[in-house]
């Protein structure tokens, strides 16, 4: 169908091509179909050139090169907006709406300073800041990074660690060459020398604590020491010219480093000579091993006598006096054949008076067939006695006369007898003594004549004796001697004074009952004894109870004071009761003769 001008349809028009010239109508509406061709899009989503802009399915569309907004318009409003980058990757975010093509993290002429996510920037050529310029110390290690840092006046950089690592570094244009570390070398204390550091002289131009300088030639400036300023010092000159000589060091084991003390204003070359004394640090192992500290002295007075060593500290700590391998701390050894056999003298102790006292500690060993000397040995070499103390209190004092007192205080340590006591004396199994004749072995006193003992006497044969004796033991009176035999009372009128009638007779006798009883401590076949109670006889006769009714049991259960009876003295009360029996059988006798 061709040359139709109008075509009105109410329905829908189906047709292969239609041809038109003009504007067409749909539902009133005219449209140019000219511009039909525009919505021909042929990937939905993409923005095409000369092509309507339609939306994907997501509502999205890319491929946009340019998008111009109009200025008053009111701007785009939107949740998120995304911007290509430089790298082709659609990773920026809504703030880029003010920094458009800015790359974080790096400087660009005519750009903003975006910082990249780690908070970092570089590239900036020259920063110029009126105010002060902190550099974060939250993190480990802050740094700066720049060409120059130029301000007028002076810079303050009060840093706890700054790190620099210029090629070139320069101070007032002058360019340092040192290292870090020859520049530590330095850091010294003047006049001490130290290890990996440089030699400063102190204020008076002195330097010490040098442990060894090796040097091609040394020269004295001055007159000192006996050398002649301007001498060389060289190891080929004499010993007389050189009083004190600084031995060389090797590597080695045994090799010595040390001081040799050349007094000697005659003695040959050092080659063929010893010196008079020597401190020397002798290595014990390898090179760069430990060392012994070694004292010597020249063992002899003759020409060439060796030099012998006297005191050693080893690298362990331990110090040896005449050892050379001292085992402990202090380790004295003595000289040997001073007494019988071989001792050591292990301490030696000594005071500053006038008259020393001196003391020693001793091991003995003594030669084939005297062994029952050997043991250890400690007292004073002198005449002054030996104390042991407890509490810093004297306890015990043994004299020059082999008195030993124990418990003194209160006699001014002034022993009496061999062994003297300051309290009681006990003995688990017994006292014994040699007898001795017609002698008190056991005395009661020390000091004089007229105390007791107890011994034997042989004038009348083997008895057990106990009187009065002299000082030395012998026997001076005889009042209240003991036999063995019958035992006798001493009864001499010259010993007793206020001299009385016993009160005590018959009635006395008739109230006393005595008893028939066994021991607690004796055996079953042992047969009964006869006696008195004690406890029963004091109220009648207390002239012959002793004891104490109400002491206390030692750890044995026995009394420490237990009650007892002088029986003899009961003979008296007898006898006086017999006498006045005896007078009543008279009286009767007389009444009954008519």
């Amino acid at each position: 169908m061709s040359g139709l001008t109008s075509l009105s349809v109410s329905g829908t028009l189906t047709a292969t091509t239609v041809n038109a010239t003009s504007d067409i109508q749909v539902n009133g509406t005219s449209y140019n179909l000219t511009q039909l061709d525009r919505v021909n899009v042929t990937t939905i989503g993409t923005a095409q050139a000369s092509k309507a802009l339609v939306l994907d399915a997501n509502r999205s569309a890319s491929n946009i090169y340019n998008l111009i907004i109009d200025p008053n318009g009111t701007g785009i409003v939107c949740s998120t907006l995304k911007f290509w980058n430089a790298a082709g990757t659609a990773s920026n975010t809504l703030a880029h709406m003010y920094y458009v093509g800015v790359q974080e993290g790096g400087a660009t002429a005519s750009q903003a300073v975006v910082l990249n996510s780690t908070k970092d920037y570089s590239g900036i050529r020259n920063l110029s800041c009126s105010g002060t310029l902190t550099i974060s110390t939250s993190i480990a290690t802050p740094s700066i990074t720049c060409d120059t840092i130029t301000k007028a006046g002076t810079i303050t950089l009060s840093p706890t660690t700054l790190n620099l690592n210029p090629t070139t570094l320069q101070i007032a244009g002058t360019a340092v060459t040192a290292t870090a570390a020859e520049l530590n070398a330095v850091d010294v204390t003047a006049g001490a020398a130290a290890v990996s550091k440089a030699l400063v002289l102190d204020s008076s131009g002195s330097i010490g604590t040098i442990t060894k300088m090796t040097c091609t030639s040394i020269r004295s400036t001055t007159t000192e020491c006996q050398i002649t300023a301007g001498t060389a010092l060289d190891t080929s000159a004499e010993c007389r010219a050189y009083p004190l000589c600084i031995t060389n060091d090797t590597d080695t084991v045994g090799s010595v480093a040390g001081i040799s003390f050349m007094i000697d204003s005659t003695v040959a070359p050092i080659s063929t000579s010893t010196p008079s004394a020597v401190i020397a640090a002798v290595r014990t192992t390898g090179a760069y091993a430990v060392s012994d500290l070694r004292f010597y002295t020249r063992s002899g007075s003759a020409f060439g006598s060796p030099v012998a060593e006297r005191i050693r500290l080893t690298a362990d700590g331990n110090f040896g006096i005449g050892s050379s391998s001292p085992p402990t701390r202090l380790s004295v050894v003595g000289d040997s054949g001073n007494l019988s056999g071989s001792w050591q003298r292990v301490c030696n102790f000594a005071n500053d008076n006038a008259s020393p006292i001196t003391g020693e500690i001793q091991i003995v060993n003594a030669a084939t067939g005297a062994s029952s000397g050997n043991g250890m040995w400690f007292g004073t070499t002198t005449s002054d006695p030996l104390r042991l103390g407890v509490g810093n209190s004297t306890v015990m004092y043994l004299n020059s006369s082999s008195r030993l007192g124990v418990g003194l205080s209160v006699l001014n340590w002034s022993p009496e007898a061999t062994i003297h006591a300051g309290g009681w004396i006990y003995s688990h199994d017994g006292f014994y003594r040699r007898t001795q004749s017609n002698s008190a072995s056991y005395m009661f006193a020390w000091a004089g004549v007229g105390y007791g003992g107890v011994g034997w006497d042989n004038t009348n044969g083997q008895r057990v004796r106990i009187g009065i004796t002299n000082q030395d033991g012998t026997w001076a009176g005889y009042p209240n001697s003991v036999y063995g035999g019958p035992y006798t009372n001493g009864s001499n009128r010259r010993l007793k004074t206020d001299i009385r009638d016993c009160p005590h007779g018959l009635s006395t006798g008739m109230q006393m009952r005595p008893r028939l009883f066994r021991w607690k401590s004796s055996e079953d076949t042992e047969p009964d004894s006869i006696g008195f109670i004690a406890q029963e006889l004091q109220p009648l006769v207390p002239e012959v109870v002793s004891g104490d009714e109400n002491c206390p049991e030692d750890e044995n259960g026995m009394n420490a004071y237990p009650m007892g009876i002088e029986m003899a003295s009961i003979t008296a009360v007898l006898w006086k009761a017999i006498q006045e029996l005896t007078a009543r059988v008279e009286d009767l006798e007389h009444k009954a003769i008519p």
